[in-house]
């Protein structure tokens, strides 16, 4: 069935898919499965809305999410908007067809997955690599997510590129070599779909998704949220000074926090995974943001984001545009997706805004490209090379254990609770340099552990073990979830 799903989505007939053959020519897509913890589909939706003539939304499972009805079908691009962004965005509008192909050429080392969908019904895709990435996975999980903003397609292929990185360098690099075989990478180009078929349209618009907010006339073009404004974590803090009330507006929040399909999709990923590392690219100018982004959110002490994040800023090449800085936001900023990584699960969450503008051809996007290339790889590798802390937790039967692992000489003031995950009792850290460090595991109903550990280079392995059972709050599924500053 999901290959029937995931063929209909990219316009093809599967083979055989309710007795009847293939289209002429067509070529099955590769099957796609669903991230871990994602809630079923409806049972029937009504018809999606159009995407065009590349991208159809999918039927069935991504037809809808029952928050609204389907938007009316559109005519498409004009002629020569189109013959541009088919040039240089062209990856981006056939994004399915495009991920379905790596995944194919490289199927013992990727998996293509649906995380989600959009509010018009569109697919929500990943592509998560590494080798052990049809087993267990007990490794460390990184994420690298593209176009939260419709309307900044640069961002999409900033991640695209990483992805074709990995998969096509694996068998050559020791350096890549050793990403596939010690981690796993999520890679997600376009988080907001929707967005970005509306600016396929019209360039002003396709910042936030398509949500009708009741807006009128000439302004319609601006409907919809900014899911970079719709994280819980923060949401609302600043009273309206950072994500905005007005419907209309270019930041607007949302009703509520975390109300967006698109949104939820990406959180309960991230609960499934817990990622150890996170970026997520922008576009605007050249920067890299570490949290807290949030005025008057009081970062851990010592923030080990802070610190990798300078490590990073200190490596990177120079960017074509003009040099990458570190800093901790641009302007007024709450409900963001880096700060509810970091809240929720003590990712070190960066954001990279990559170039810019969107709008770039040629050499200068792909130079682009290039010098924002180090940015993940200096994540993987500042992990991998340590200092960084890793472990399980299992009670005394072997199960694996979900309980609040925290590191004694690291300081947290927002209400932080990171827990181990969930599949494997697995947690990882970054450590902000060498040392002596506690870590600490608050098992709920049953007390708190401590084993000291000394981490130099490299990472350190501190496995923990009940010594019963493990209390029903602390058998998966359960979760520790922090509410927020």
């Amino acid at each position: 069935m999901l290959l029937a799903l995931a063929a209909a989505c990219e316009g093809v007939a599967p083979p055989g898919a309710d007795g009847v053959a293939s289209a002429p020519g067509a070529r099955a897509t590769p099957p796609l499965v669903s991230a871990p913890g994602l809630a079923p589909a409806p049972a029937s939706a009504p018809p999606a809305a159009s995407a065009g003539p590349d991208w159809p939304a999918r039927p069935g499972a991504c037809a809808t999410t029952g928050l609204r009805a389907p938007a009316a079908p559109t005519a498409g691009p004009p002629r020569a908007r189109a013959a541009w962004i088919e040039q240089n965005f062209g990856e981006v509008a056939k994004l399915g067809s495009v991920l379905a192909a790596l995944h194919e050429h490289h199927p013992e080392v990727s998996e293509l997955v649906e995380i989600g969908c959009s509010l018009e019904g569109r697919p929500i895709l990943a592509l998560v690599i590494g080798r052990d990435v049809h087993g267990a996975r007990a490794r460390p999980s990184f994420l690298l997510d593209g176009a939260h903003h419709g309307d900044e397609p640069m961002s999409a292929l900033v991640v695209l590129d990483a992805a074709r990185h990995l998969l096509e360098r694996g068998k050559g690099d020791p350096r890549v070599a050793r990403w596939l075989d010690e981690a796993l990478v999520w890679c997600l180009p376009l988080v907001n779909p929707d967005g970005f078929a509306a600016w396929r349209e019209n360039f002003g618009s396709g910042r936030k998704n398509r949500r009708d907010v009741g807006a009128l006339g000439p302004a319609r073009w601006n409907k919809g949220v900014d899911l970079y404004r719709n994280y819980p974590f923060g949401w609302g803090l600043l009273g309206g000074r950072a994500g905005r009330t007005d419907p209309m507006h270019m930041w607007y929040r949302g009703a509520v926090p975390g109300s967006e399909p698109e949104t939820q999709a990406m959180m309960r990923l991230a609960q499934g995974e817990h990622f150890a590392g996170a970026i997520s690219y922008h576009v605007g100018t050249v920067v890299l943001l570490a949290p807290y982004t949030i005025a008057g959110v009081r970062s851990p002490e010592p923030n080990d984001a802070w610190v990798v994040a300078e490590h990073i800023v200190r490596r990177m090449p120079r960017h074509p545009d003009r040099p990458i800085e570190l800093r901790r936001n641009l302007y007024p900023v709450d409900g963001t997706g880096q700060d509810w990584l970091r809240a929720s699960h003590g990712t070190v969450a960066l954001l990279v805004e990559s170039a810019l503008r969107s709008r770039v051809a040629g050499t200068q996007r792909e130079l682009s490209i290039e010098a924002i290339r180090p940015s993940w790889q200096l994540l993987l590798d500042r992990y991998l090379d340590g200092p960084s802390v890793y472990g399980e937790l299992r009670d005394a039967s072997g199960r694996p254990v979900v309980a609040e692992v925290s590191i004694a000489e690291i300081r947290t003031f927002a209400g932080e609770s990171w827990t181990s995950r969930c599949r494997d009792g697995r947690f990882d850290r970054y450590l902000p340099g060498p040392g002596s460090y506690t870590l600490r595991v608050r098992v709920p109903g049953g007390g708190v552990l401590e084993r000291p550990f000394a981490a130099g280079a490299g990472r350190v392995r501190v496995d923990v073990t009940l010594p019963a059972a493990a209390p029903p709050g602390a058998r998966c599924p359960a979760e520790v979830r922090p509410t927020g500053p």
